[in-house]
Order: structure tokens, then sequence, then C-alpha cells
């Protein structure tokens, strides 16, 4: 394992404060009790074989098979393709795993067994212990990053030293609320403590605008470790679970404003059409911007209000291409 390599190719729910939310490019390694694993290097279309499991772990791994299914079905009837992400897939379930990830490049439990690429792994919240399968949400999100890397072509960096990692947690975050009929904005309302709330970021104190962000990022209450540098020096970065609260927020409005579906059309256009690596926060809403006009013209109510909240957030300010929509 590479303990110097900047992680750029896997991602976790996490909430703050963040111990270790980022996993090698290299090999990474999903720390798990010796003397209590149980997985097998052995797995089919929906995971690991169960014959050496008990019970409840064969229950446990076909519940989430079948979430993943139902999930999936639903992100079809948004129009994404399984070319983009939304096609056959493992999903494990490990519950000595605290936590939940989308595996581009796959990993290895400590027990030795191979996880392939393009994968996910769904274990329990550390918080509370309760597996992340009672929450549909934590599930649709990691799925919207296996999404968000097929649909672009050129996945998004997922460097957290880059803004484009807060924008995979966000836009992942994103996707689960387009189709959670309950409560949207919240991320893990099932859970004891839900993950987050991307329409009142501040319960959890992340931040739902440009100026609150900077002062965050000024404190360094947000840095998490990330690894070590040539000299084996820590690394460290602000969190992107963290910092995607500016995006979360903007996200949220234009679908209180406009819909969810609507919301949807537009994110899903400007991935298809605009999204790439290296975008910081206002490249992504230029992205959307554009995509609100090419969906239903430039002084439609649909582009004026995707404007007006990235103005909301302070993202606007950033923006030095001027393609919102132009008031009447």
């Amino acid at each position: 394992m590479n303990t110097a390599a900047v992680p750029t190719s896997a991602s976790a729910i996490a909430t703050p404060p963040v111990t270790a939310p980022f996993l090698s490019e290299n090999d990474v390694i999903i720390v798990i009790p010796r003397d209590t694993s149980r997985e097998r290097q052995s797995f089919g279309t929906g995971g690991y074989e169960a014959a050496r499991q008990g019970p409840s772990q064969q229950q446990m791994q076909r519940r989430l098979e079948s979430t993943v299914a139902d999930i999936q079905a639903k992100y079809a009837q948004l129009g994404i393709r399984p070319s983009e992400g939304n096609g056959r897939m493992i999903s494990t379930y490990v519950p000595q795993y605290e936590n939940a990830a989308y595996l581009p490049k796959g990993g290895r439990l400590s027990n030795g067994v191979v996880i392939p690429d393009d994968s996910i792994i769904v274990g329990r919240d550390s918080r509370s212990g309760q597996p992340f399968l009672e929450s549909e949400d934590v599930i649709a999100h990691e799925l919207g990053h296996r999404i968000l890397d097929h649909i672009t072509k050129q996945p998004l960096s997922l460097d957290p030293r880059s803004q484009d990692a807060a924008l995979h947690e966000s836009i992942a975050d994103t996707f689960a609320a387009l189709i959670d009929d309950v409560d949207p904005w919240t991320l893990g309302e099932e859970l004891v403590e839900p993950v987050r709330h991307m329409d009142h970021p501040e319960v959890q104190g992340d931040p739902g605008t440009i100026a609150e962000m900077n002062a965050g990022i000024r404190s360094g209450q947000w840095d998490t470790p990330i690894g070590l540098d040539e000299r084996l020096n820590e690394v460290t970065a602000t969190d992107p679970h963290w910092l995607a609260g500016v995006p979360n927020k903007a996200a949220s409005i234009i679908g209180a404003q406009l819909g969810r579906d609507t919301l949807g059309k537009i994110y899903i256009d400007a991935l298809r059409k605009y999204v790439g690596p290296g975008q910081k926060f206002e490249g992504f809403a230029v992205a959307t911007m554009r995509s609100a006009i090419d969906l239903f013209g430039p002084k439609s109510r649909e582009a004026l209000a995707t404007r007006d909240a990235w103005d909301a957030v302070g993202v606007l300010d950033l923006v030095t291409a001027q393609l919102s929509p132009a008031r009447a």
C-alpha cells in the first residue's frame, strides 16, 4: 500500500469529525477485525458468496442487492442509462466496515479478500452501530458516485484538496434526493443521526454559503488527514463532505423552486455535456445554468431560478463567465 498517495479513486460517507474518510488509489485496505471476519474471496453478480456466512449476514446481503435493484430502477425512471453507471454491478455488505463507499478501483479487506473494481461496499454507521442498509439514501448516494464517474466519461478527481471532491459528494447527495419521497433534503433520515441536511447544512455545522465556507477553512476546524507526503509528513485537507454544504444548499433551493424532476433534468444534462475533472463550484454552477438555458430558454423561470440559487449561496460572485440569463 502506498501511504504517500493522494487518494483519487474512492469516496465514502462520513460526518465530522472525520478520522479516515479517504481510501488509497493503489491498494485500498478496508480494515476489519480479523477474528470476526467471515468474508471469503468468492462472489457473484450481487456480492460475496454467502455459503460460509451466518443467516443474518446472508439476509443483509440479499437486502442490499434488493435495495440496489430498487434504486437503479428509480434512477432509470430519471433517464439514467445502464451505460451511465446504472447497470449491473457488485455490492457487498461487510458489517465490520464502519462506512459505506463506492470503490471505482476496488480494494481488499484486511483479511486479504479482494473487492472488485466499480463496486460498492456497505457497512455500519460508526456513530450508532446501525447498518447503513437501514437508509436507502446512503445506498443511493454511493450509487450516485458511480453514476457520476460513468456519466461524465472523465471522472471527477477525488483529490480531497480540490473542490471537485466536494462536488462529487454533493452531486451524489443530490442524486439520492431526487428519488427520496420521504425527506429528500435529509440524507439518512432513517438513521439515529442523519448524515447531512442539504437544505439546512448549518444543522450539522456545514457551510451554506461561500462566506461561511471561507471562514471555516481559515479556522482549520474541518481539516482532516489524507495521507503522508514523500517525507512522511502528515498532509491534511478540508473535509469534502463539509465543503459539500454549499452546492447542497444550492441544489435544495433549485429543487424547492422548480421541483426535483426539473432539478434532475438540469443536473443530468449538465453532467452529460459540461462537467469534467478539476471542476470548482463556480464551474459547476455555470454548467447547470447553461443546461437550464439549453433545456428551457435564457429567460425561462428554470434558468432564472438556477441562477438565483447559486447567487443565494455566494457562488455567482465567483463566476467570471456570465452565462446566467438576463433579467427583462
